[in-house]
């Protein structure tokens, strides 16, 4: 009876035991899966930032080479209506 109560004893222990490294194991799990899902969310956060950055630098060199075009154009008008006029001058 003596050795039964021994062992009674010591499996309530070893179930204690096993509840609580159980229940650290269960934690630490979700713990690592959260910290996984948050660093997913930031990678794609900082590739979409990566993407927009990008985009709006593309934006300001096309937008920079549009105006030096639309800068080029308007001298260009400019100086064929200078020539026009000067021709209708000489022929009045």
């Amino acid at each position: 009876m003596l050795d039964q109560n021994k062992q009674q004893k010591k499996h309530d222990e070893l179930s204690d035991t096993f509840n609580m490294l159980s229940n650290k194991y269960e934690a630490a799990v979700k713990e690592k899966m959260l910290m996984k899902l948050e660093k997913d969310r930031l990678t794609a956060r900082v590739e979409n930032l990566d993407l927009s950055l990008n985009q709006l630098s593309e934006d300001q060199v096309l937008d920079g080479s549009l105006s030096k075009s639309k800068h080029d154009s308007s001298i260009e008008m400019g100086k064929s209506a200078t020539k026009q006029s000067a021709a209708a001058a000489t022929m009045a």
